[in-house]
């Protein structure tokens, strides 16, 4: 089990993954871009700087990404999330909690879920939870801040999953290095993510090679039931 007080492994397998698809970006150009991930048709709206990512199939096109630069002080840095498909969700829960969220009855909104108290403790006030609502599919993004290590090198995390009928994407990323604040890269983020139109695949297609069967989120979350 990963250490309860880091969350930087989330944007190092985001990274890592995203760099065996360099052949297949596609330039962003503020206009709607469709992706299919297994089981998961869905379109987005990306920023006219952003790069879309798709799967490939030596990756049995399992997930796919977003990701964009920003520059601070000369510097530039990427940022960007992974998307990955659950298909034939029954407990959303149980999917949500995977990334770190779930749906509270009690309140009706989406709150963090910790490991157990200890984890809570810890990262709870470094914790922040955003409801996302799209025209056709619901969730939540949540972001935690890195607690431990060289102050210079730690991360601010996101993790999601939008829900749509018994589909979810959910993913993983990072979207700010905390030494360097101004180049924050949460705004596009959720902006893209409030974006997401699930596209219903008919009957025949979920038939088709990569489009059947549940696919485990992309990435290895921090946060296990």
């Amino acid at each position: 089990m990963k250490s309860k007080n880091t969350v930087a492994v989330v944007s190092i397998v985001f990274f890592v993954a995203l760099s065996s698809f360099a052949n297949e970006k596609l330039k962003a150009a503020s206009e709607r871009i469709e992706i299919e991930v297994q089981a998961c048709k869905f379109s987005i709206t990306p920023s006219a700087h952003g790069e879309v990512t798709i799967p490939r199939e030596e990756n049995d096109y399992k997930f796919a990404g977003y990701s964009e630069a920003l520059d601070s002080n000369g510097v530039s840095q990427r940022f960007g999330f992974s998307i990955g498909c659950v298909d034939r969700v029954t407990d959303r829960n149980d999917v949500a909690k995977e990334h770190g969220g779930y749906f509270d009855p009690e309140k009706k909104a989406w709150v963090a879920y910790f490991l157990d108290e200890q984890d809570k403790g810890s990262l709870a006030p470094a914790t922040h939870i955003y409801a996302v609502h799209t025209s056709n599919a619901s969730g939540f993004a949540r972001t935690t801040d890195d607690v431990i290590g060289d102050p210079r090198q730690r991360a601010r995390a996101l993790s999601y999953c939008l829900f749509h009928d018994a589909k979810a994407i959910c993913g993983d990323g990072q979207v700010m290095n905390l030494s360097d604040q101004k180049a924050n890269f949460l705004p596009t983020a959720l902006k893209i993510l409030r974006s997401v139109e699930f596209v219903d695949v008919k009957p025949y297609d979920r038939s088709a090679s990569g489009a059947t069967g549940t696919v485990a989120p992309v990435g290895k979350s921090t946060h296990k039931k």
